[in-house]
């Protein structure tokens, strides 16, 4: 996906995007349409293991999909989880979207520190979507 691309999507559907280019599995709560449950591969692979053990609940490890564009707490987790060199790409990818989000800014580089959680979600999808330009 482009930079364009990504802008253009909603925060319902980056928060999905984010949290499936973690390694998340994504599911919508059949009760409450518009909320999302998440867990990891790790909790697919012991449900799969144990799929008749009633000593494991099956909420167990699921978590209310975090509001990735809005809250900066849950950005700086996924930033907190890269490693160096993915961290290096999400810098450069971050650049380019305040360069082109906040055309006018001189300091693009020191703007970084006041980037929005939506404008990091957004270096985060273009820095880890494979299929994304770079």
């Amino acid at each position: 996906m482009s930079l364009e691309q990504i802008q253009k999507l909603s925060d319902e559907e980056i928060c999905i995007k984010v949290a499936e280019l973690r390694g998340l599995t994504v599911q919508e709560c059949v009760h409450r349409p518009g909320e999302y449950y998440v867990w990891s591969e790790e909790r697919n692979k012991q449900l799969a293991l144990n799929d008749d053990n009633p000593e494991i609940p099956f909420d167990d490890g699921m978590m209310v999909l975090p509001n990735y564009p809005q809250d900066l707490n849950a950005m700086h987790e996924v930033e907190m989880s890269m490693n160096h060199g993915q961290r290096e790409t999400f810098r450069f990818q971050l650049y380019r979207v305040l360069a082109v989000m906040d055309a006018c800014s001189p300091n693009v580089t020191g703007d970084a520190v006041h980037a929005t959680a939506r404008q990091r979600a957004i270096a985060f999808v273009m820095a880890t979507n494979t299929g994304g330009e770079k």
